[in-house]
Parts: structure tokens; sequence; C-alpha cells
């Protein structure tokens, strides 16, 4: 089956998801057995330049609402020495986004890589995980996997510092500022840092090549209302934005007329159908006056 919206098969375009699926039930050696950690060790044998370097090669950008390149906020971390804590933002804008549950509940090994490809790197150890309310019951199966990682040496002999705050209200901004106390931060949101895990074991041409027209990677996007299938999805970056909503949410209901897409719930803007048929890419939603960091798409209909 091919998307319309991409000419890239789904399931090429279900990264993230794939994986969560993969390693869902079958623990650290599950994920082990699927290629776990081997971008980590990729890192150990990378100096810290050339890890910043990987990641801007990959083109990532963090998923929230100001979009920016990974590597150069790694690279402003490096400068400072790595003196700072790592920071996962989970909270996502609107809380019936589905992706942190998906990650977090089936994979959060990826997680934790990724964490520990950023200590190897910086010099960092401390992290802080930032859990909305909906995710809060995910904090004991997060301590749980990093309590099996660092008792089976995986971690290449670093330790991770970590702490969950499971009291933190969903974000009305892209990058809340962290609490204070934590000096300089390593902050990006949740998918972000399972990307950078992704990278890392891949390498920077396979990430960029899952993207269209130019854009780099997948987005996890959880589709709502008058949509036939809604859930959530994964689409490469650059796909058209209403083909997302109608081919990966199975057309739209019969007998309706849509009236607009809400962006998480509308508090990042609504587009009209029309004005929706542009690329999911950065510049092109913020043109749009709309957010980048987009986790939710609902089609109004009427009535």
């Amino acid at each position: 089956m091919r998307s319309p919206a991409t000419g890239l098969s789904l399931v090429l375009g279900r990264t993230l998801l794939a994986w969560s699926e993969q390693v869902a039930d079958g623990g650290l050696d599950r994920y082990q057995a699927l290629g776990g950690f081997q971008g980590l060790q990729r890192a150990a044998a990378l100096t810290p330049v050339e890890v910043i370097a990987e990641l801007r090669s990959a083109g990532l950008r963090d998923r929230s609402g100001d979009a920016e390149p990974v590597y150069l906020n790694w690279q402003r971390f490096l400068m400072r020495h790595g003196r700072g804590t790592m920071v996962v933002d989970a909270s996502e804008l609107d809380p019936r986004h589905l992706a942190g549950a998906e990650l977090l509940g089936k994979n959060p090994y990826g997680l934790l890589e990724a964490l520990y490809v950023a200590a190897r790197a910086t010099g960092a150890s401390r992290c802080l995980v930032l859990l909305p309310p909906q995710l809060a019951g995910q904090a004991a199966g997060l301590l749980n996997a990093a309590e099996q990682v660092a008792a089976s040496g995986l971690g290449g002999g670093l330790a991770l510092d970590l702490e969950i705050s499971g009291d933190r209200q969903p974000s009305i901004m892209a990058h809340p500022e962290p609490p204070e106390g934590l000096g300089q931060c390593l902050l990006h949101d949740l998918e972000t840092w399972y990307h950078i895990t992704l990278v890392m074991s891949l390498g920077a041409g396979w990430h960029e090549a899952l993207g269209v027209g130019g854009h780099t990677g997948t987005r996890l996007v959880t589709l709502l209302g008058a949509v036939n299938q809604p859930g959530l999805v994964e689409t490469p970056m650059g796909s058209d934005l209403w083909q997302v909503i109608t081919a990966l949410g199975e057309g739209v209901k019969a007998g309706v007329t849509p009236l607009a897409v809400a962006i998480d719930g509308g508090m990042g803007g609504y587009l009209t159908p029309p004005a929706a048929q542009i690329p999911l890419a950065t510049e092109e939603l913020m043109a749009a006056g709309v957010d980048p960091g987009l986790g939710s798409l609902e089609l109004l209909a009427e009535g």
C-alpha cells in the first residue's frame, strides 16, 4: 500500500511506531536484539564534535514549536562543557496526543539510549524527565527500565542521575522554561530524543532519506475528529498535511462537510481544508500561522 501523501510506503513512514511495536513486551533483551545500544557504541567511537556533526548531517530538527536544528542545541551545551542538565520535556501541548504513552509505554529504552549518547558526548549525567499528568503513570516503567540498563552494563560505564517529575502541567508554550536550579539545559521534547537514538544507530543518511521535498525524518501525529480512522500515525516530514489527515485517517467520514483543521485543539491555530494543503514542515506551517510543534490534528465538520 502506498500513501498519496508521500509517495513512500506506509511501512517506511512508521519508523518510530514500528520500532515501539517490535520492542513492546520484550523488555531489554528484545531491545538489544533489535540493535539497541548500537547507537551508543557508535557514539563512543566518535569525538563529541563528530557526534554533533552526525546530528547536523541528519538534518534533525526539534519536534517542538521552535523546531531548532538539534545540533545547535548540542553545540551550545558542549561549549559549556556539559555543566547542566539533560531535560526531556514530555508535556505535549494537547493532552490527547498519543505519542508519549506509545513511546514510553512500549519502548522506554529508546529514550534512555539517547540520554546515554548525550552523556557520552557532553559529559553531563543529570537527567530530568518532565511528565504531564496524563503520562505520570509511565514514570515507574521508565525508572525500572533505567535500572535494568544500569545493571546490564550496556551504558558503557556511564551513570545517569535520572529524575522524573510527574506533576508537570501540560505546556502552553513550545519549550517552557525548565524548573529553576538546573543550570544550563540540553532540552528536547520526547519525540526528538527518540529520533536522536535512531540517527546515531542507523546513520544520518538513513534519517535524511525518510523525508520528502528536502525535509528529513518522520513525525508522529494524532488524528482526531471527522476521519474514519482516528489515532496515532507517523508520516515523513514534508508530507502534504491535508493528505496526511485524509489518507492516513482513511478518509473523511461519510456525509460530513469538513470545515477546518484544529491544531492541538485550537491552541496551535486553525486551517481551512484548502489552507491545509501544505507540507508538514516548519517554515510552511509557520507561514500559515500555525504551530509547527503540533501534536494533534482534529478535522472539524459542520455541526
